[in-house]
Formats: C-alpha cells, structure tokens, sequence
C-alpha cells in the first residue's frame, strides 16, 4: 500500500479543519445583531402596547357619543334647546343645539377623548315631525 503524503503547506486559516471555535469578532458581531434585534422588538412591544390603550380609549368614547345620542332621541324637540351647552361624559363631552328652522334643529355632540387626537364630532338634525 501506498502511503500518504502530507502536504507540507499548511491549511488556510478559514478551513474547516483549522477552526475551533468563533473568533471575537464573530461573537461581537452576532451580539451587536441581537442587541439590535432586542431593540427593534422592544420598540414594537411598546408600540403596540400603546395602539391598544388608544384603541380602547376610542371605544370607550364612541360608546359614551353613542349613549347621548341615543338618550337624546328620548328628549322632546321643545326641550332641545335647553341643552345647549350641556356637558356629558364626565365633562369630556358637550352638546350644541342650533335652530335651523322653526321646525328643525341642529344638534352637534363632541367628544374629546384624547388630548393629542382630533375630538369625536356627532352632527345630526331633529325634526319636530317624527
């Protein structure tokens, strides 16, 4: 049998066989990847979190518009007018109530829900015929 022989040039410094383990600059490099990584996700966790507390924020007003308005078709067109200027809602809400006609009224219902975000703006028109 032949022998081998042993090449006498020593084998690259990426081979396989020459490597032991990661280098430190590999390691830095996957833990500066990670960091960013962790980053990125905290900063959609938060974002998220944030998204769902305005959301239930603009549920809860859109359920307090809703209320009023609903308690409004209760009152009788010759009371609308007492109401202008009415706050609900804890004093977040206000209602106007402008004439339109004799027969006709405006009624405006605004919510501020949120102190960065545009108010929730009900406008309808009641009529003295039902």
């Amino acid at each position: 049998m032949a022998s081998r022989k042993k090449s006498s040039c020593p084998q690259a410094a990426g081979s396989a066989s020459n490597k032991a383990g990661f280098t430190i600059i590999e390691l830095l490099v996957a833990a500066g990847l990670f960091i960013v990584c962790l980053g990125t996700f905290s900063y959609l966790l938060r974002s998220s979190a944030a998204s769902i507390a305005d959301s239930r924020q603009l549920a809860r007003a859109v359920y307090e518009l809703q209320a009023e308005s609903e308690e409004l078709q209760e009152v009788p067109f010759a009371s609308l007018c007492f109401l202008n200027g009415r706050r609900f809602a804890g004093g977040a809400g206000k209602i106007s109530v402008t004439q339109a006609l004799a027969d006709l009224v405006e009624v405006r219902l605004e919510l501020v829900w949120h102190e960065n975000k545009v108010p929730l703006r009900l406008y309808t028109l009641r009529s003295n015929y039902k």
